[in-house]
């Protein structure tokens, strides 16, 4: 149980995983986008990892990979809806 908890730990301060998800993020605007930029996020980072590492086996990281992706498709949707928020009060005022 630790080394699953450590695994998130370290892929919640994965920056390319957020990245991705933050790029996802931009597309849609309703909170449906949220489980959808996790899984979708999860899965690319995942297919990503197997590609550049030989020994790997696609699906190995999958679980601990979907709730990081799940914490960061959180965190960029209140930054998506700051800054589109920012940018209305801009544009109206």
């Amino acid at each position: 149980m630790t080394v699953f908890l450590f695994t998130i730990l370290a892929q919640i301060l994965d920056p390319i995983r957020f990245f991705i998800i933050l790029i996802l993020s931009f597309f849609l605007k309703s909170k449906w986008i949220i489980p959808v930029s996790a899984i979708s996020g999860s899965i690319i980072t995942e297919t990503i990892l197997t590609m550049s590492q030989i020994t790997r086996i696609w699906g190995s990281g999958l679980p601990s990979g979907l709730v990081a992706s799940f914490l960061h498709a959180l965190i960029c949707y209140a930054i998506v809806n700051k800054i589109k928020k920012l940018n209305h009060n801009k544009n109206n005022s």
